[in-house]
């Protein structure tokens, strides 16, 4: 099934939903308040919580390597205070980059693109590249 980058493959949640979640994390918020904020079961933000942890230093490296490719004048994101923040800072670098560069509204949305819909997927499949066709 092909899905449109709103959406995360092999979840049914829309991504923007999902990315919210993750940036009220790093910034700090436990599982009840932000599944009251994004409106979901603290269920479901546990498990998006838990798998984005898991994937933080991929996601991370693959999203700051598009920033800079992106933008080329990127001299350096930040370090957080801690490798899950880290990875949501580098969407944010990558998603501003690519609305300055493509016009793309959401840098979730972006994120999941970059990702070939894979942001959050359970696969060793490595992300694509930004050189890649």
């Amino acid at each position: 099934m092909l899905l449109p980058a709103t959406m995360l493959s092999r979840r049914g949640d829309w991504v923007a939903t999902v990315g919210r979640a993750l940036e009220l994390k790093a910034a700090g918020l436990g599982q009840r308040p932000i599944a009251t904020a994004v409106g979901a079961s603290r269920s479901t933000v546990r498990g998006w919580l838990s798998r984005f942890a898991d994937l933080a230093e991929t996601v991370r490296a693959h999203l700051t390597r598009w920033a800079v490719w992106l933008d080329p004048g990127l001299v350096r994101i930040g370090p957080s205070r801690s490798p899950f923040a880290d990875a949501v800072a580098a969407v944010v670098a990558a998603g501003g980059a690519a609305a300055v560069r493509l016009g793309i509204g959401c840098r979730w949305e972006f994120a999941s693109a970059a990702t070939g819909g894979r942001l959050m997927c359970n696969t060793t499949s490595p992300f694509p590249g930004p050189w890649m066709g």
